[in-house]
């Protein structure tokens, strides 16, 4: 567990700016959920959200998937063990 650990905090170390400025283009858009009839179920804000985050997963090599605006999904390699990470 320590190696995955070092791994982790290494990636970040290197790749600090970029976390950074990925994470300012994300919180700059409004993302609460408002009632709509179209075809974004939170409203036009969360399925901007959503497209960008999947975006920047895809140029990071992830195989990404929209669920209709419900939630996204950004995939990596295939087994039968998978890590999820929730957020809003």
């Amino acid at each position: 567990m320590e190696l995955i650990n070092q791994k982790i905090e290494a990636y970040i170390a290197d790749n600090r700016e970029q976390i950074l400025e990925d994470l300012k283009t994300l919180v700059r858009i409004p993302s609460v959920s408002v009632d709509t009839a179209g075809n974004h179920p939170f409203g036009d804000p969360c399925a901007k959200v959503l497209d960008t985050a999947l975006d920047m997963a895809n140029k990071m090599g992830f195989h990404t998937t929209n669920e209709n605006y419900y939630y996204g999904l950004a995939t990596s390699g295939a087994g039968e063990k998978t890590i999820g990470i929730f957020s809003h």
